[in-house]
């Protein structure tokens, strides 16, 4: 029975409606022209926007069509502003021809979208202002509302799975009052963006948005954003537990702003989605090389002082100027590499991490970072992997590393999941190891 209801639900959240099906009518911009158009437009739970256009008249169909342009060209974007009869409306600035036919009803068009703005009046006006961020495939479980300095944070996701594609969850934030001031809907934007990547650092994979919500007065607007979900890794903490990972994504925004824009771009880089082995690797290893060239101070990554070097340099240089069996082209190769020999390697910069964070080094003893440079070495200049490298136990160990990191500029102190050896839960931030 109780399997029964559950179906049940499932079936009937795969029946919502997001958007019921509206006729608009207004015009479509391309090539510096006007174009009148009709369409129906809906979305069911997936939340992506269906448009149905009307037949074209000829002129306004070749008009479009000439957008497509050829393979390997960039397409057109086309630019709407759309309203129904009460005055609703729809607008877009990244719509493009994804297909058109003419056949004995007339000439017709399909688009695509990458935004797409859809406000609606509602009869009853809103107390409080409200930005809503939703996820595809997201899981948490009863988390607690958090009173911010822009208002309270909720953060939703379902309970019982979801599927990687499926719009399951979202992070809320309610305006302390009716009047939060001008600048309240951008700060909260900003806000809910750094709740959204580090969300995504927990849950273990990247969360598209598929929609954008803003309600305020009697004015709700969606923003739609066209996309997939991703399919989830490894959860760097478990979706039953996400209160105390909130907390420390809360304190490190307002006491010490947002996380480097880097920091979560290294992130993506990790989480490429990949089932290639060599391509995860790489991409681990891209992501770690992003963020220690912009958090490890550059004095700790230069073998000697800049003081010391420049003057090293200079003598270097005028010895390769001073070659004259050289072309130009090779003493510019060798001037080159003089500017860049005062680089500490790879290895030594990954030593300069943990001492830059004072992270616990279990697990990268000087021998495991070795072979961690090495394996990156060898498939970026060769393109093949040793026959006698365990690659897995390298992925694991470099996203370890990553999500120290993360986990260390969050501020966050408690319980989470490592997969070295098979998954299992560990304290942060543990003690330092001796060297």
């Amino acid at each position: 029975m109780a399997k029964t209801a559950q179906l049940s639900s499932k079936r009937k959240r795969s029946d919502q409606t997001v958007l019921k099906t509206r006729r608009y009518r207004g015009k479509l911009f391309a090539d510096g022209e006007a174009v009148d158009v009709r369409f129906s437009l809906s979305a069911k739970a997936d939340c992506r926007l269906k448009f149905k256009f009307d037949a074209l008249d000829g002129r306004s169909f070749l008009l479009l069509a000439k957008t497509m342009g050829k393979p390997g060209q960039p397409i057109e974007r086309l630019r709407l502003d759309a309203y129904t009869k009460s005055g609703d409306r729809v607008t877009s600035d990244s719509l493009s021809l994804t297909g058109y036919r003419a056949n004995s009803e007339g000439h017709f068009i399909e688009v695509s979208y990458l935004t797409a703005n859809v406000s609606q009046t509602m009869r009853v006006k809103a107390p409080e202002p409200v930005l809503r961020l939703w996820f595809r495939g997201f899981s948490s479980f009863r988390n607690s509302p958090t009173k911010t300095p822009l208002g309270t944070l909720a953060v939703w996701g379902s309970s019982d799975g979801s599927k990687a594609d499926e719009m399951s969850g979202f992070v809320m934030l309610i305006a302390p009052n009716d009047a939060p001031g001008a600048e309240w809907a951008a700060d909260a934007d900003q806000f809910l963006r750094h709740m959204h990547q580090g969300l995504a650092f927990a849950h273990g994979g990247r969360l598209q948005t598929p929609r954008l919500d803003r309600v305020e007065g009697n004015t709700f607007t969606a923003t739609f954003y066209s996309g997939a979900g991703y399919h989830q890794e490894f959860s760097v903490q478990h979706f039953l537990n996400h209160d105390p990972f909130i907390a420390a994504l809360v304190r490190r925004y307002f006491e010490q702003g947002p996380v480097p824009e880097v920091i979560w771009i290294g992130l993506r880089w990790m989480q490429s989605g990949s089932t290639v082995n060599e391509v995860r690797f790489l991409t681990a290893m891209t992501a770690l090389e992003t963020i220690i060239e912009t958090v490890v101070p550059a004095r700790k990554g230069n073998a000697a002082p800049k003081s010391t070097f420049h003057a090293l340099r200079q003598q270097l240089l005028n010895v390769v100027d001073q070659q004259t069996d050289l072309t130009a082209s090779q003493r510019e190769i060798f001037r080159e590499r003089v500017n860049l020999i005062n680089q500490k390697p790879l290895s030594a910069k990954i030593e300069a991490l943990f001492d830059h964070y004072g992270m616990s080094k279990r697990d990268f003893g000087t021998d495991a970072i070795v072979s961690l440079v090495k394996l990156r070495n060898a498939l970026v200049h060769k393109g093949v992997l040793p026959d006698e490298i365990d690659i897995w136990d390298r992925i694991i160990l470099v996203r370890e590393l990553i999500t120290r990191v993360l986990l260390s500029e969050i501020g966050f102190k408690g319980r989470y999941c490592c997969y070295i050896g098979g998954q299992h839960d560990r304290d942060f931030p543990e003690a330092p190891s001796p060297s």
